[in-house]
């Protein structure tokens, strides 16, 4: 059984005859990960929240405070925390749950089924090294 292995930025990737295999060797910088969970979906979720309350709150009489946002404010955020985690935490992929591959702004997206659940699909992101070519990553990941 041949074991071949490609190193990415703080990612390295064991590919075996059945299957992926996606472990930590770096940790990632905190302003990469603040960037990753505090992405586009959560500001805008929180920017509605913020006008629904601004709008509405006063109109039916209410008091406009800032313990009103709590409910929304917090499982936002946790939601978007375990959505970051879950896209880069270390995994094992088989060969054939993965459904399609693509490399887009200097990151690798694995699109793959979940082993639970079949019906539904899930995200691994991978960030490419500064001298890695898209094309090349592909091409080796898929030989």
């Amino acid at each position: 059984m041949e074991e071949k292995k490609i190193i990415f930025r703080y990612d390295t990737l064991c590919i075996t005859e059945g299957r992926y295999e996606f472990k930590r060797i770096y940790k990632r910088p905190w302003r990469v990960m603040l960037c990753g969970i505090f992405n586009m979906k959560l500001v805008v979720t929180l920017i509605l929240a913020i006008l629904f309350f601004v709008f509405c709150i006063p109109v039916l009489g209410g008091h406009l405070n800032a313990f009103a946002f709590l409910p929304v404010v917090f499982p936002v955020i946790f939601l978007s925390v375990m959505d970051y985690y879950e896209k880069h935490r270390n995994l094992i992929i088989q060969k054939e749950d993965i459904q399609s591959m693509s490399v887009k702004n200097d990151t690798l997206l694995i699109f793959y089924r979940k082993e639970n659940n079949k019906a539904t699909s899930a995200v691994k992101l991978v960030e490419l090294k500064s001298d890695m070519l898209p094309d090349e990553v592909l091409e080796s990941v898929f030989q």
